[in-house]
């Protein structure tokens, strides 16, 4: 239905077009008036502004700025995401969604994000005493929340595969991880993380 609109929409400006052409031509005047840009421009304008308009009522830009590729949209989701993570609160599917797509063509960052996230959501889910500082060792927490009955051996050894994996996209030191290891990471670490936030938001 609305491919039909938008080709009368079109049919129309034609014949204006044309209409104008006409005339001026007619007249001894020049087609290329104010009045003949407005009528070539305006489907291109129309589109552009119902886009615009179709993502503020998404509520979710929270800025707009031009940028070196043109108009830049910074979402607010992705921001209010963030500090949530911050803080160790737990973030639903759609907020970690929001966030690992931020930095989704960047492989490095994707996996640097993994480690901070999986650090905050294990710490959350940990004993709030645990007596492993501000920035706990991601070995010594799977550990701890392993003893909890908090993880399956399964769930603890993806952490600890994952664990290794970013070590090493964080700090460029130990064992540099094999293809396999490094692309294992990559499809599944938005799956784990998500899996240590809803154990976070049943704790």
């Amino acid at each position: 239905m609305r491919d039909y609109r938008i080709l009368i929409f079109l049919l129309i400006i034609v014949s204006l077009l044309f209409g104008h052409l006409y005339i001026s031509i007619s007249s001894g005047k020049s087609p290329l008036s104010w009045e003949a840009f407005v009528l070539v421009f305006s489907p291109f304008l129309i589109v552009i502004w119902n886009d615009l308009k179709s993502i503020m009522m998404r509520n979710d830009v929270q800025r707009i700025k031009l940028g070196k590729d043109g108009f830049e949209f910074e979402k607010a989701t992705v921001t209010a995401s963030i500090s949530k993570a911050m803080h160790g609160n737990y973030l639903n599917k759609k907020e970690l969604q929001s966030i690992f797509d931020s930095v989704a063509a960047n492989e490095w960052a994707t996996l640097v994000l993994a480690r901070m996230l999986m650090r905050k959501g294990l710490s959350a889910i940990a004993l709030k005493k645990h007596h492993l500082g501000d920035s706990p060792s991601l070995r010594d927490l799977i550990s701890l929340v392993q003893s909890n009955n908090r993880l399956t051996e399964t769930e603890a050894a993806d952490l600890e595969r994952l664990r290794d994996v970013t070590y090493f996209a964080e700090w460029l030191s130990g064992n540099p991880p094999v293809y396999t290891d490094w692309y294992w990471a990559l499809e599944n670490s938005q799956r784990i993380i998500e899996n240590i936030m809803n154990k976070q938001s049943v704790r």
